[in-house]
């Protein structure tokens, strides 16, 4: 005989039973696993504070004469310093170079870990408008980049980034630094507005082959219509990620 057709109460009592039972397991083992997992990354990042590697980036600007002080203060000034700000910093250990370079280089300010991200944007918008200048001796401030990150005691584990910031065309020849910036592993990035003619030192500095990245942007005027977001995510993102990936160039 059948028995599940004279009790069929019985034999369903004791399937509902085993689901249960098996379903009870099934959520306590997923709550273990959860558990295990949340502790696993809350204990990584108290061992480690600066989840991602090192950083020592170097600034170097320069603006040319007859950019207007409402350009340089109002436009120029404050992408330098919002590119500073960007949040994906703050997961690095981050040093950082400010360079200006016209007639002569100028080291503006070193700045050393998470003091880079505090006081960097005040100080690049308080620069003076005295620095502007028809001169751009771009290698020579790509040399003395170099040069500071040689003087930090973690270049050889840390990702070492330049990126430029002008509105001047380069006066100077980048054959003898290049040898040097890629026996280094230096990557450099820029960002150039309104440069109408050709500038070989900066696209030597920034070929893509060698992990560069260059943003050409028309004018100030072309500038401030886009949204300037959008060119801050790029240089940043390349900065970040230049040490793992090549980067493309791109052309506005």
């Amino acid at each position: 005989m059948d028995l599940s057709i004279v009790n069929p109460i019985i034999y369903y009592g004791k399937s509902s039973t085993q689901n249960m039972i098996m379903d009870f397991l099934f959520k306590s083992l997923f709550n273990i696993c959860t558990l295990i997992y949340g502790l696993i990354i809350k204990m990584y990042f108290l061992l480690e504070p600066w989840p991602a590697p090192t950083l020592n980036l170097a600034i170097l600007f320069q603006s040319h004469g007859k950019t207007s002080p409402k350009d340089f203060h109002k436009v120029l000034l404050p992408f330098m310093a919002n590119l500073t700000q960007y949040p994906d910093f703050s997961k690095h250990r981050m040093d950082t170079t400010v360079i200006n370079y016209g007639k002569e280089v100028k080291v503006l300010k070193e700045f050393k870990g998470s003091v880079s991200i505090n006081e960097t944007k005040n100080v690049l918008l308080g620069l003076s408008k005295t620095l502007r200048s028809k001169s751009a001796v771009l290698c020579e401030a790509v040399e003395e980049a170099l040069n500071s990150f040689q003087r930090l005691s973690n270049v050889k584990e840390a990702s070492n980034q330049i990126v430029v910031i002008t509105d001047t065309a380069s006066s100077d020849n980048c054959t003898t630094v290049l040898k040097r910036l890629n026996n280094a592993d230096v990557k450099v990035q820029a960002l150039q507005i309104g440069v109408e003619v050709e500038d070989s030192a900066l696209e030597s500095i920034t070929d893509p082959k060698g992990g560069g990245f260059a943003l050409n942007v028309e004018s100030y005027k072309v500038f401030q219509t886009q949204i300037q977001t959008h060119y801050t995510d790029a240089l940043a993102q390349n900065i970040i990620h230049s040490k793992y990936s090549l980067s493309s160039t791109c052309n506005t």
